[in-house]
């Protein structure tokens, strides 16, 4: 009965051993499975991974830079990126079509293609997934050649084209410059500007009146100075005309603070295409008392206004002080700046737009004061100056 019961213990334990082997063994066969199945998932994500960074890489590295030859009135487009470009649709209005008829299926890097702006297509798609504007990059660059402007190559410098409107262009017979001041009392405020025979000019403009357009010879004797930082550049200078004098538009002292609104009513023509406008400004500033430049505080805050829908669009300037001592002893404040209008930003239309320069001075307590205050120049880039100089009084 022992020997039975020993036989069947026997048994009864092999038949654990040999199911606790099987076991291992899925075990094992499906812990194997799982690690091959995981490091052949591994590699295939990281191939994979390095296709997708390899293609984004390429994709990012294709470029295509497009420029206007006003000479021969062409689009010139370039593949300026570091990979030939393969084309996969033409957009030319709401249609799209394939390449290799109007357009080469494939751009060669650093080789031009030279088109017509009546036949370059909108928009290109790469095989890579890129979409680049043609068409209206072209016409954007096309546009920056207005009459009157001056054009710096794109590229070279910050400007893309640059109206100035500064020496004889701020004597245009087209002119409309309102002058306002803020926090003084002021009879007659107006802007006056020295030819270089010695002339002085005065202008003193409202808008709703075209009688008040232009600049007009100022019948009072005037001993200021035209150029007060000394750069042959002369300047306009605020100044307040009353009865038979002119004076200076000044900031005093203890707690003093001024805003001079200059608005050139009209200025500017905002084309279709384009991305930003930008304007530089140019303030050249007397300062007096026992003060520096440093001791005043001067805000700027741009402004375009349109003149088809009267929405207005504002930004602080960007702006920079700096002190010139000259060897009189007087103390020249140059405040200097600019304010960018992206158009994705602040959604602005095409269409004719005045400019406003709001400059607020302000003076601590103590012995500081402001004695004159002038504009040199102001740039516009992005847009066309539409004020034209006036040939009489350029000089």
């Amino acid at each position: 009965m022992k020997l039975v019961n020993g036989m069947s213990m026997l048994k009864h334990g092999q038949a654990e051993i040999i199911g606790g082997i099987i076991a291992i063994s899925i075990l094992l066969f499906t812990i194997a499975t799982l690690y091959f199945t995981l490091i052949s998932t591994q590699s295939t994500a990281t191939l994979e991974f390095s296709r997708r960074t390899s293609f984004e890489a390429e994709r990012n590295a294709e470029k295509i830079s497009i420029s206007y030859d006003a000479k021969e009135e062409k689009c010139i487009i370039i593949n300026s990126g570091a990979l030939d470009i393969k084309i996969v649709r033409v957009w030319i209005g709401n249609n799209f079509r394939d390449p290799g008829q109007d357009f080469p299926e494939t751009l060669i890097k650093g080789k031009p293609l030279s088109m017509s702006p009546d036949t370059v297509p909108d928009y290109i798609v790469t095989a890579r997934g890129n979409v680049f504007p043609i068409k209206g990059e072209c016409l954007k660059y096309s546009s920056l050649l207005p009459e009157y402007t001056t054009l710096l190559q794109y590229g070279l410098g910050p400007f893309t084209s640059q109206g100035l409107v500064a020496k004889s262009k701020l004597t245009s017979d087209d002119a409309c410059i309102n002058i306002t001041i803020e926090g003084k009392t002021i009879q007659n405020p107006a802007l006056i500007y020295r030819l270089a025979n010695g002339t002085w000019l005065q202008h003193s403009c409202n808008p709703d009146n075209t009688n008040t357009y232009g600049w007009r010879k100022l019948g009072i004797g005037v001993n200021y100075s035209p150029d007060i930082d000394g750069n042959s550049v002369r300047e306009a200078i605020a100044v307040d005309i009353t009865g038979s004098s002119v004076n200076l538009i000044t900031v005093g002292q203890k707690s003093s603070e001024v805003t001079v609104r200059l608005l050139f009513y009209n200025l500017i023509e905002v084309p279709e295409n384009i991305d930003i406008v930008t304007i530089y400004y140019k303030y050249v500033i007397g300062v007096g008392g026992a003060s520096q430049p440093h001791d005043v505080v001067f805000n700027i805050y741009v402004s375009l206004k349109s003149l088809d829908n009267n929405y207005a669009f504002s930004t602080p300037g960007q702006t920079q002080i700096a002190g010139i001592t000259k060897s009189s002893g007087q103390t020249i404040a140059i405040v200097t700046g600019y304010a960018p209008f992206p158009k994705f930003f602040y959604n602005f239309d095409k269409g004719n737009y005045s400019l406003e320069l709001a400059l607020t001075i302000s003076t601590p307590s103590g012995n500081v004061n402001v004695n004159q205050i002038d504009l040199e120049y102001i740039a516009v880039t992005g847009a066309r100056i539409k004020w034209s100089p006036n040939p009489e009084t350029e000089t």
